[in-house]
């Protein structure tokens, strides 16, 4: 963490409100963290016992994961190489871990051409992400809910989409209450409800980073494959949860739909 720590730090155009819930980096030995201990208690504990501060949560979660965004972005092309750190990489992992699953494995190839037929090509903003943005590395106040810190940042990346991050952090909102497909589904219609956040979201999304409405279904598959491709790591080969089948199986729906349309 101590590179990533530091370079966020060193970034002049990062927010001065963003750096404050970013730890500083310190000397790591055996007797210290990696990382400041920051005030605060893990958000989805304060949401299990409060959960009317949720939505307080997820409004500086979003403000968080924007400005972060704001202060790295960068125009690129997306070229094979740029594909492969958005997407293609974790399809990868994930296709060797069901190479003996038929029916899966079909729907990750049929999920990588798509993909790659909308990126490839394209001019995108990449901007630095957490990489495992969610209630566990969220820390607030335990009795106001302000946002007072952004914790392990082994796994972030500064070759992700906007929103990505973000949306990440919404599925596992929803898991937390159902199925990984139907916390996908539910974190997708919660983006394109009409509820306030929502709605600012979509348009500051729109407004900085040329994001569209229709641009939400990719960036949000985007997601799931990371998310997916994260969690890989810790599963013995072939063992594919019956949910993650079923995450699969849907976004293969929605893309045979786009690629029909």
């Amino acid at each position: 963490n101590y590179s990533i720590l530091e370079a966020l730090h060193a970034n002049p155009s990062i927010s001065p409100n963003v750096k404050l819930s970013v730890p500083q980096p310190i000397v790591s030995s055996s007797n210290s963290s990696i990382e400041d201990k920051k005030l605060g208690q893990l958000a989805w504990k304060i949401v299990r016992d409060n959960p009317e501060l949720e939505k307080h949560i997820i409004a500086q979660a979003w403000d968080f994961s924007f400005s972060l965004s704001e202060g790295t972005s960068r125009s690129v092309i997306i070229d094979g190489e740029a594909y492969d750190e958005i997407a293609g990489d974790d399809l990868e992992y994930i296709k060797d871990y069901c190479r003996d699953d038929a029916e899966v494995f079909k729907i990750l190839v049929l999920i990588d051409e798509y993909l790659r037929k909308q990126l490839l090509g394209s001019e995108l903003f990449f901007v630095f992400s957490h990489g495992d943005f969610g209630y566990g590395n969220i820390l607030c106040d335990s009795k106001t809910a302000k946002l007072s810190g952004v914790i392990d940042w082994d796994t972030s990346r500064d070759t992700e989409l906007p929103g990505v991050d973000f949306f990440n952090l919404l599925i596992q909102k929803f898991r937390a209450h159902g199925s990984m497909d139907e916390s996908y589904e539910s974190a997708y219609q919660w983006l394109k409800s009409e509820e306030q956040l929502p709605t600012k979201i979509r348009a500051q999304l729109y407004d900085r980073f040329s994001i569209t409405d229709e641009d939400l279904k990719l960036y949000s598959i985007i997601s799931v494959v990371h998310l997916m491709g994260r969690d890989f790591q810790f599963h013995p080969a072939g063992s594919l949860r019956p949910e993650e089948k079923d995450t699969l199986i849907l976004i293969a729906s929605i893309v045979k739909t786009v690629m029909d349309n």
